[in-house]
């Protein structure tokens, strides 16, 4: 068969060192038919479908032997933005509404000038939360995520704070790997059983488990300083995703 241009549409590979674990992802450009699949969604009130959305436009756009899946979220947003920089370029320009004066400011941010820091392997994943029981931490998976997610749907919540609370403690509690005590070590744990477990902590030990995120916590540094042209506001903020990929 003789070839034709397809052959040579999207024949570009890129690749992105993961910053949690030490995996090389190979992956091409996402393309216009994938951008309208997430286009479709742009509106969406439901993160979990945008989530999804997502999950399905990177897997296809990996070349390598991975799945965004079972990445960290660190890794598998870092790799969102990788992704975004070798398909519509670096620079990303956004809007940005003044919480002061109300004005709109806009902006535009260096995607590959972003800091990062890579995930400290060293560090010691057990945390002591009484003198009997100590737990093993590791970060939040994508599927983590959505085990959480699933779990919210069995319920129904008559409040969203209520909601947003037990998908707090859901996906914290997926990041429990181990639970060593007098009875001995376990590693098959349900997430009933770790939930139980964050139910019933003290805020001290609870206060441990969020210090040790805070102390080995790994990503990219995606915020910017919005300072206002038009009033004195100044303020470190998130850098707004509703236009990342248009």
């Amino acid at each position: 068969m003789s070839a034709s241009f397809k052959d040579y549409l999207n024949s570009y590979e890129f690749n992105a060192k993961l910053l949690g674990v030490d995996e090389t992802v190979s992956y091409t450009p996402i393309t216009t038919s994938q951008l309208k699949k997430l286009l479709v969604h742009e509106n969406e009130q439901d993160r979990e479908i945008l989530e999804n959305a997502f999950d399905k436009v990177m897997n296809e756009s990996i070349t390598s032997d991975h799945d965004v899946k079972n990445m960290y979220l660190q890794d598998r947003f870092y790799l969102l933005v990788e992704m975004r920089k070798n398909s519509k370029g670096k620079l990303y320009q956004f809007s940005f509404k003044c919480p002061k004066c109300e004005n709109f400011v806009y902006h535009s941010v260096d995607l590959g000038e972003l800091p990062y820091t890579c995930r400290n392997d060293k560090a010691d994943p057990w945390v002591n939360l009484t003198e009997n029981i100590s737990i093993m931490l590791d970060f939040i998976t994508r599927n983590d995520q959505i085990e959480a997610y699933n779990k919210l749907k069995e319920v129904q919540y008559q409040s969203q704070g209520q909601k947003d609370a037990d998908y707090a403690t859901y996906t914290l509690a997926n990041s429990i790997k181990g639970i060593t005590s007098p009875a001995g070590e376990e590693y098959e744990i349900s997430l009933e059983d770790k939930v139980y477990l964050l139910d019933n902590v003290s805020a001290g030990g609870y206060d441990e488990i969020k210090s040790w995120y805070d102390d080995n916590n790994f990503g990219l540094d995606f915020t910017f300083s919005l300072n206002c042209m038009h009033c004195s506001f100044s303020q470190k903020q998130n850098i707004p995703l509703h236009d990342f990929f248009t």
